[in-house]
């Protein structure tokens, strides 16, 4: 009964969507293996029936042989698809979000498949009494979804994840995000909306990045480090634009109101935070000089001179011209 109720529970909030897509985005890239131990947590962790039939799809068109997987073979994708089957109860107890648009074509595609193995017996045993029984809970299940048209006016289907409600309030204020795919739109909030206006087809890749960033974050990812030094490269040149006008009109004039050498540490510091948040390099650090306390106090009230200034806009601008926009260290101005 427990199980019942968190099924019902998981499919009205959405709850399984991250890993069910992300896997899914892996899955497009040729990385079966994560994505397959994402579908995997899926269910084990949240029952996804999703997640289920897509692990008999990967298992069935034999994607998935590693030792990492139990070596399985495409007998056991018989036995993913009926739990898929399996999960769908008899008539009297079938409730509208069986028929949920996200996995009512799920459980259709299953029954076929089941009945059409159990009459050639493959996969399977053969047995006719079993393939008329999966026609007929699949005509069951049409009936019930189309009396009650569930699938067009079932809650979960309007209901939105935490990530997603996020997204649309923030695409309210900034109408200029909504040049971003709905399907990138996680994190969509953690840039200026300056961003999306100025630079639209720069963050339509950056956001694209951001996504897969999220992907090989996930403790499941392999080789994960090698993938977003390969992510942050790509963003670096992608981000280029933004960052340069960030040093035009943020830095620099930061700099040219700065009093003290520890006010330009400051200007810099904050656009090496900007870098890393748009290029998902590792965290940037701003290397000031080892000082004594005396020194640092010193430096504090210290006056810096026009010419001082001048030389702090030259550096970066260099930096900027060789191509160095986003240094990983660096000592401060």
């Amino acid at each position: 009964m427990r199980r019942i109720i968190l099924f019902f529970l998981m499919i009205s909030t959405g709850i399984w969507a991250g890993y069910t897509d992300d896997a899914y985005r892996l899955y497009k890239k040729g990385e079966y293996i994560q994505a397959f131990n994402l579908y995997r947590i899926a269910y084990q962790d949240e029952g996804s029936i999703k997640a289920a039939y897509n692990m008999a799809v990967m298992i069935e068109k034999q994607k998935v042989h590693d030792r990492n997987i139990l070596n399985y073979r495409p007998a056991e994708a018989a036995k993913w698809y009926k739990r898929v089957a399996d999960s769908v109860p008899d008539e009297k107890k079938l409730t509208p979000a069986y028929c949920d648009k996200e996995i009512y074509p799920y459980y259709l595609k299953t029954f076929k498949k089941l009945a059409d193995w159990s009459r050639k017996g493959h996969l399977v045993k053969r047995s006719q009494e079993a393939a008329t029984d999966y026609v007929q809970k699949a005509s069951v299940l049409k009936q019930y979804c189309k009396k009650t048209k569930a699938s067009k006016h079932s809650t979960a289907a309007q209901k939105k994840s935490y990530k997603e409600e996020l997204a649309d309030a923030y695409l309210q204020k900034c109408t200029a995000a909504r040049i971003i795919p709905s399907r990138n739109r996680t994190g969509i909030d953690a840039y200026p909306c300056l961003y999306y206006k100025k630079f639209p087809e720069q963050m339509k890749k950056i956001m694209d990045f951001a996504q897969y960033v999220r992907l090989y974050r996930d403790p499941t990812a392999n080789n994960k480090e090698d993938e977003i030094k390969k992510i942050n490269k790509k963003a670096r040149k992608a981000a280029r634009p933004i960052l340069s006008y960030l040093v035009h009109e943020k830095v620099i004039p930061c700099y040219r109101k700065a009093e003290t050498p520890s006010a330009l540490h400051r200007c810099y510091s904050d656009y090496l935070s900007d870098c890393q948040q748009l290029t998902f390099g590792p965290v940037i650090s701003c290397m000031v000089p080892e000082q004594s306390k005396s020194e640092a106090a010193k430096e504090e009230v210290k006056h810096l001179t026009e010419k001082e200034r001048q030389k702090a806009i030259r550096e970066i601008k260099k930096m900027l011209q060789h191509g160095n926009i986003c240094p990983v260290e660096i000592l401060c101005p």
